[in-house]
């Protein structure tokens, strides 16, 4: 069963997200489809929405180009953990979130990489703010390309793949998984585009990607091989964002 939204030519250029609902009791179903049609007009948040009655239903039919799976768990033909963990086997980027009165089965979501569990029943308030997680976790899950100039070239450069910035006297080194770049750009330049991509500036000279930090110790990091001095004046606010890095990343 699948329900999808009427859109306008103009609309449809403008989807941002596209979603399935999987939940087999019916009045759950239509109330968490009410809920993400009122976000949709309030929050100007276009969707495409696409609605299951169990799990062997989406996976029969699974949507091209999805982003966002709200799945119950207790369904009684197929549940969602386990159907969690064959969509797995063959989407490893779609975002999960598990609709649920039993808390119990956190742990289970860890093994799927669920992003979260809503505790049933739901309302506006706890979908705007889940949605608010979803988004952001959306955006920065795109790709970044940082724009360097040398001379007359310019590099762009998956910001992904960059494992450290440093300073070269008047330029900086970009260290990347495949090379390293020297490029005319200033430290405040670079930290100003990538701290959003989750880099931080450890040091006068350094600004690392936290995706690649291996190590803390008490006066330095290990990135990818490289061991790094961390300032004293930044150690704690590294400490707080790489913890806060690390819990959203599991």
């Amino acid at each position: 069963m699948t329900v999808n939204a009427a859109f306008t030519e103009e609309e449809t250029e403008s989807i941002m997200l596209k979603i399935a609902i999987v939940e087999d009791n019916a009045t759950e179903r239509e109330q968490l489809l009410g809920l993400l049609r009122n976000y949709e007009k309030t929050r100007d948040c276009p969707m495409e929405i696409c609605v299951y009655a169990d799990g062997s239903e989406i996976l029969a039919a699974y949507p091209e180009g999805i982003s966002l799976i709200f799945m119950d768990i207790d369904m009684k033909r197929l549940n969602g953990i386990e159907t969690a963990k064959k969509i797995r086997e063959f989407d490893p980027a779609v975002i999960l979130v598990f609709l649920t009165n039993m808390v119990q089965y956190a742990l289970a979501g860890y093994e799927v990489e669920a992003l979260d569990f809503l505790v049933k029943p739901l309302d506006d308030y706890k979908l705007s703010w889940e949605m608010k997680r979803i988004l952001k976790k959306i955006e920065e899950s795109k790709p970044f390309y940082l724009l360097a100039r040398d001379n007359y070239t310019t590099h762009s450069i998956n910001a992904d793949e960059i494992y450290y910035v440093e300073t070269a006297q008047r330029k900086l080194v970009i260290h990347t998984t495949s090379r390293d770049i020297l490029c005319n750009m200033t430290m405040h330049e670079a930290e100003k585009q990538l701290s959003p991509r989750h880099f931080f500036r450890i040091h006068t000279a350094f600004l690392v990607n936290l995706k690649y930090v291996r190590l803390v110790r008490e006066n330095e990091i290990m990135v990818g091989d490289i061991v790094l001095p961390i300032s004293r004046y930044r150690k704690k606010e590294f400490r707080t964002v790489f913890t806060a890095f690390m819990g959203n990343a599991l």
